[in-house]
């Protein structure tokens, strides 16, 4: 697999339309809520005017941080909104988070190939990282989304390997793919959304599947779904579930079986645009969930 990306530049992933936020650290917090609500993204690129570098990101992880962080302190959501993003991630190095502690911008050269791109995300734990011009420029985003598309495009160019195609016949769970338990972590419509949120940090999770009485898939709450439960200008989160994404667009929900082959959940992940797909029994109850940094994960761990 690092081989075929070896041969295929950041040119071959990004898309021929990338829309990128850059947000000045001085600004409020709120400013960064706002951008990423209209502009329908998941993270901004910060900028900071001081030293004219790109200052890091920010993602909707931080978003999640700061509606958690109100909570515990009992800090008006409106005050720390005003407060600045330079002001709020100076805050964050003090206390030691080691998810906002990372100061630089993690970032790729646009002309490093793309098995240059999964080392960067795997050996940082990141989930998405900019590409940078030789001007300097952030000129597009690169996720394990959009390295999957690159081998779902690129398929029948590895159709001769048999060991490879072999390898794609498996079962996703007989490969140790995924997490397969009866006890994968859920919600339901009354679950209050600060509590959702506390399970999506904890289990260091990108998505909840919301179940019903008898665990059977009924909608999913994704750590993007944050953006969704402003209420006037507020986040109110001791709201319910049903109540804070009453307005929020449905999700499709895209469900697989544990015994689907590597192939089929890679084309299913492809084709329905998804971070993670919820795996589901023989009854249609919840019993696992996989994801494209799952399979990536397991790839780049047994060297294939």
């Amino acid at each position: 697999m690092l081989r075929f990306f070896k041969t295929k530049t950041c040119y071959d992933a990004m898309l021929s339309s990338t829309q990128i936020v850059i947000v000045d650290i001085n600004l409020p917090l709120r400013t960064a809520f706002v951008s990423a609500l209209e502009n329908k993204v998941p993270c901004g690129i910060l900028w900071d005017p001081m030293t004219n570098t790109h200052a890091g990101m920010m993602t909707v992880t931080d978003y999640i941080t700061i509606l958690l962080r109100t909570r515990e302190s009992g800090e008006s959501i409106i005050e720390l909104q005003n407060r600045s993003i330079r002001l709020w991630r100076d805050d964050e190095r003090m206390q030691r988070d080691s998810r906002t502690n990372k100061k630089e911008l993690i970032y790729i050269r646009l002309d490093k190939d793309l098995g240059e791109v999964l080392k960067a995300l795997y050996t940082n734990r990141i989930k998405r990282i900019p590409v940078v011009s030789q001007a300097g420029e952030v000129i597009s985003v690169l996720t394990y989304t959009t390295m999957l598309n690159v081998v779902l495009q690129k398929l029948h160019n590895l159709e001769s390997d048999s060991d490879w195609m072999q390898l794609l016949s498996y079962g996703v769970k007989d490969l140790g793919i995924g997490c397969y338990d009866n006890n994968t972590p859920t919600c339901t419509l009354e679950t209050k959304v600060h509590e959702v949120l506390s399970s999506l940090m904890q289990k260091k999770v990108h998505c909840l599947p919301i179940v019903d009485s008898q665990r059977r898939c009924l909608d999913v709450f994704t750590r993007s779904d944050v953006m969704f439960i402003e209420q006037d200008g507020t986040y109110d989160t001791e709201l319910s579930l049903a109540s804070a994404i009453a307005t929020r667009p449905r999700h499709a929900v895209f469900a697989f079986s544990p015994d689907d082959t590597l192939c089929e959940v890679m084309r299913h992940l492809g084709s329905s645009g998804v971070h993670v797909l919820v795996a589901v029994d023989e009854n249609d109850s919840v019993c696992g969930y996989i994801s494209v940094t799952h399979v990536f994960s397991w790839l780049l761990e047994e060297g294939i």
